[in-house]
């Protein structure tokens, strides 16, 4: 079994399953900034989110063009492991998890929330991986939406 690291153990009703990687894709699916969650008994440097990305990024393709534009992904199942993704702008986030609860979805959407909207155009434009100073930026905002998980 698979459990997260805490922060503090009030939060254990929030995350009952675990979480593997937060991911900020732009709107041609490049991934700016992910980052893991610290787990026990799985290696989650090996998740590619490249792979993941490309994905969605036909997907949400295939959606825009069959459904219209503003139709967007919200989840994607499969048997053990849930992608939940939230949209604000052209940027969207995503969490890889086990089962999330309404708790890990609430916090992804205030995770985007966060970002002031000065950084939002900036990343919308952006066409690589996020540099050193906004990577840190971006972590606080993380870290304020998620105060319950440890990031590796």
């Amino acid at each position: 079994m698979t459990s997260n690291y805490i922060t503090n153990p009030d939060y254990l009703y929030r995350i009952p399953k675990p979480l593997y990687l937060i991911a900020l894709f732009n709107s041609t699916g490049i991934t700016l900034y992910s980052r893991t969650v610290k787990t026990k008994s799985i290696d989650v440097d090996k998740i590619p989110t490249q792979v993941i990305s490309g994905i969605i990024t036909a997907t949400s393709l295939v959606m825009k063009e069959g459904f219209g534009e503003g139709a967007y992904l919200k989840v994607v199942e499969s048997t053990r492991h849930t992608l939940l993704f939230s949209v604000r702008g052209e940027l969207t986030a995503m969490i890889l998890a086990e089962q999330p609860s309404y708790f890990v979805k609430k916090s992804l959407d205030n995770f985007l929330k966060f970002i002031p909207d000065d950084l939002v155009k900036k990343l919308e434009e952006s066409t690589t991986n996020v540099d050193k100073e906004t990577s840190d930026v971006l972590d606080r905002y993380l870290v304020k939406a998620y105060p319950y998980i440890v990031f590796s």
